[in-house]
């Protein structure tokens, strides 16, 4: 129960979440890179990577659904 074990255990998780939700933007699936993308807020919420590609990844998927729905 170390808090520098913890920490550097999240701070794993969270850089594993990041890249998987890259490669699923790289990937075209942009629903997963979200849902990644918040999985990483939901432990560290200040996390500006995440932040901006969620952002990102959202307009561009509002963007498609907009594009089909016309």
């Amino acid at each position: 129960h170390d808090p520098k074990q913890i920490s550097s255990n999240l701070e794993i998780c969270v850089n594993q979440l990041m890249e998987q939700g890259i490669e699923e933007y790289r990937r075209g699936r942009l629903e997963n890179a979200i849902r990644k993308w918040n999985e990483v807020l939901t432990i560290s919420p200040g996390h500006p990577q995440a932040k901006k590609s969620l952002d990102t990844a959202t307009i561009q998927l509002q963007t498609l659904q907009n594009l089909k729905n016309r």
